[in-house]
């Protein structure tokens, strides 16, 4: 009987390659063996296919089930830890590179202190001691107009 190539070159007989009508679509395995496959829902329950397919679901629901609880346990931790972040700094003291110099004083929110990152957090009281000892007030957040030591 004369052989014709099927899919990706297997070689598959003429009957097969015809159609297998009500029976299932028929392939041929890497092994030269034949395969015949069903469509969800046929009906035929003697196959196996509804328990490997339940399986699978069951799993693919377990992994999204995972992923949701990994993601609100991601979400509970970030709140936590918002919670617990100490309150920003209503004034900052800019120290030098030596760390005992005071370069300058700045309020809590000033853009040029948090881009230089040498900035200690300060009370009310230790800006305005700073500002009386001559360290020089930030010219962008002007900290001795806030504090009322503006000459």
């Amino acid at each position: 009987m004369p052989r014709r190539a099927g899919r990706r070159g297997r070689r598959v007989a003429p009957q097969a390659a015809a159609g297998a009508g009500a029976a299932g679509l028929l392939r041929v395995g890497p092994g030269g063996q034949r395969l015949t496959g069903r469509l969800v829902g046929e009906g035929d329950a003697g196959t196996g296919h509804a328990p490997v397919l339940a399986d699978q679901t069951v799993r693919q629901l377990a992994l999204i089930d995972r992923w949701i609880a990994d993601e609100e346990r991601r979400e509970a931790e970030h709140q936590r830890g918002q919670a617990r972040r100490p309150a920003a700094a209503d004034w900052l003291i800019q120290h030098g590179l030596n760390r005992t110099n005071r370069d300058a004083v700045h309020t809590g929110d000033c853009w040029a202190a948090a881009r230089r990152g040498r900035c200690r957090p300060a009370t009310r009281e230790e800006a305005h001691d700073a500002l009386r000892q001559r360290v020089p007030a930030c010219v962008h957040c002007r900290p001795d107009i806030a504090l009322g030591t503006h000459s």
